[in-house]
């Protein structure tokens, strides 16, 4: 049985998202039944998410903490196939853009799609990984839940769904805030060198407080060495070191590196927690491209599992195997890719920007397109790198233990 205190404790936490999303689903409902023609949809869609992250996955939560001692049997390499999760990603993509044209009834049948594509491949990976794992190490769950108080469970979802819990619900506030924090220091040091030493920004600011700021300002302004070196410095460098360490803390805290593969499933699943969440938050900052912008989130899915997962590992050979230099060996692994993707996300809207101000079909604007190709081609090249390193690793994950 799990221990009570361990019982409230866990308890009390995971009613906050659970009472937060259901009251995000009234909030819902009430501004429907009052006026579902004046609903907007991106508020709807952000409504809906907070239920499905808060209640649904939070209750689940609550489900494992509070059921009997029977229930830990649940496996996680029983987990559905990773087919079962990337067919309902691509039916929620396809219907989900049939559903938007549907004008005001849109707002009652698009969010649902909305939510499957968000978290739909997160979970695809974590199944992927845990079931490569439950192949080879079935006895890996049992420990970690007799650590948290619990009778032993032979490859229990305990320690796992506790790891995406914390990668859910604790990972990314904590990141954003740090981020958050970092980032207005950034912006005010830009700030005060380009007004300072560049007439550019008085210029756009000028013409921003009149209404008569031209397109070409405004990405020059974008793309000033100034700008863009903050930008990289904010999410190539602090957002990888920072969400990294924020989502190794699943590992850490469910005790799951007691053994290298239950370390590197659950930190492929507190991985698959925190872009869950970025999924949901980010999809509805451009409905009009959604379809576009889901399909793009799904190789950032495979860069948080990959980093997650080698956080885990990382873990393992520190606390385990006191193996330090293993840990800063997976630590560099982990936010080089995310480093990676991060800087070259950036790069492409820097370029994005530079384009969209240049004639069509000159010598300048045919160098800015192959960039941006090159860009997305290093992009899906380092998605692939992931999602086959991840596989690799969970397969081989033995060689970790010596």
């Amino acid at each position: 049985m799990l221990s009570r205190g361990w019982r409230i404790s866990t308890s009390i936490g995971l009613s906050v998202p659970v009472l937060c999303g259901l009251a995000a689903l009234g909030v819902y409902l009430a501004r429907l039944l009052v006026d579902a023609g004046g609903t907007d949809l991106e508020s709807s869609v952000t409504l809906v998410s907070l239920f499905f992250l808060g209640s649904v996955v939070g209750g689940f939560g609550l489900y494992l903490v509070l059921s009997p001692s029977g229930s830990l049997q649940l496996s996680a390499g029983r987990l559905p196939s990773t087919a079962i999760f990337y067919g309902a990603f691509a039916v929620a993509v396809l219907a989900g853009t049939a559903a938007l044209s549907l004008d005001a009834i849109s707002v009652i049948v698009f969010p649902p799609f909305y939510v499957v594509a968000a978290v739909a491949p997160s979970l695809g990976v974590l199944a992927l990984t845990a079931r490569l794992i439950s192949k080879s190490h079935p006895e890996d769950g049992a420990d970690s839940v007799r650590e948290m108080g619990a009778s032993p469970a032979s490859d229990s979802l305990l320690p796992v769904a506790g790891s995406l819990l914390i990668g859910t619900y604790v990972a990314v506030p904590l990141a954003l805030v740090v981020e958050l924090v970092i980032g207005i220091v950034l912006f005010i040091v830009v700030l005060a060198a380009m007004v300072s030493g560049n007439e550019l920004l008085p210029e756009a600011l000028s013409g921003l407080r009149g209404g008569a700021a031209s397109l070409d300002q405004l990405a020059g302004l974008l793309q000033s060495p100034a700008v863009v070196a903050a930008v990289l410095i904010l999410f190539a460098v602090v957002a990888p070191i920072t969400e990294e360490l924020a989502k190794s803390l699943g590992v850490v805290l469910t005790k799951s590196y007691r053994s290298a593969p239950r370390a590197l499933v659950a930190g492929v699943a507190a991985g698959a927690g925190f872009s869950m969440f970025e999924s949901a938050l980010y999809l509805s900052l451009s409905l009009t491209a959604w379809p576009a912008v889901a399909l793009m989130r799904v190789p950032t899915v495979f860069m948080h599992t990959l980093g997650g997962g080698l956080m885990g590992l990382g873990w393992f050979a520190a606390l385990q195997r006191k193996r330090v230099s293993r840990f800063f060996l997976s630590f560099a692994g982990a936010t080089g890719v995310h480093g990676l993707w991060n800087a070259a996300t950036v790069t492409m809207v820097v370029l994005g920007l530079g384009a969209t101000g240049l004639p069509q079909g000159g010598a300048a604007a045919t160098g800015e397109e192959l960039a941006v190709i090159g860009v997305f081609l290093l992009m899906g090249a380092l998605a692939l790198t992931a999602i086959v390193t991840l596989v690799l690793l969970a397969r081989r994950v033995n060689t970790w233990q010596s």
